[in-house]
Order: structure tokens, then sequence, then C-alpha cells
């Protein structure tokens, strides 16, 4: 009878082993998933997240050269007026000249 109980015993212990090697690889087999797949989300989005600073990149490139244009324009306008000011401001001294040498041979 007991060498009957140990075989038992020996039989429930020996399950009892199984079935915990297979849940050990089942958590095993699940936490490797698990990473993974965490993995696989982060190197997705990075690669979002690279994408999105390479749009922005662009966008600021774009806005900057915006800008440079609206800059060089408004210099290249702003030359013009000063050009076309110091020939009003000469042909205004011209005139006075030429008004004082009327003057003049007026008197």
């Amino acid at each position: 009878r007991l060498v009957e109980i140990e075989a038992i015993l020996r039989a429930e212990s020996d399950e009892r082993r199984g079935l915990a090697a297979e849940l050990k690889h089942g958590l095993e087999s699940a936490a490797a998933l698990r990473e993974d797949l965490v993995a696989t989300e982060r190197r997705a989005r990075e690669a979002g997240d690279a994408q999105v600073q390479e749009q922005l990149r662009a966008a600021f490139r774009d806005e900057r050269a915006l800008w440079d244009a609206a800059i060089a324009e408004v210099s290249k306008e702003l030359a013009g007026l000063k050009a076309q000011l110091l020939d009003d401001a000469g042909r205004q001294a011209s005139e006075r000249g030429a008004q004082q040498a009327t003057i003049q041979q007026l008197r």
C-alpha cells in the first residue's frame, strides 16, 4: 500500500513539475512576444517621429526661404526709393541753383 502511495505521489509530483515547466515556458514566450511588440511599436514611433521631424525641417527651410525672398524684395525696393530720393534731391538742388542764378541775373 505504501509503495502504491509513493508511486501516486511521484506521478503527481512529476506531473506538477511538467505543468510548472509548461507554465514557465508559456510565461517566457508571452514575455518575449510582449518585448517584441514593444520594440516594434517603439521602432514605428521613432520612424514616425523622424518623419515628422524631417517634415518640420522642410517646412522651416521653406519658411526661411520665403522670409529671405521677402527681405530681398524689401531691400531692393528700399534701394530704389533711396536712389529716387537722391535723384529728386539732386534735381531740387539743381532747380534751386538755377532759380538762384536767375534771381542773380535779375538783380
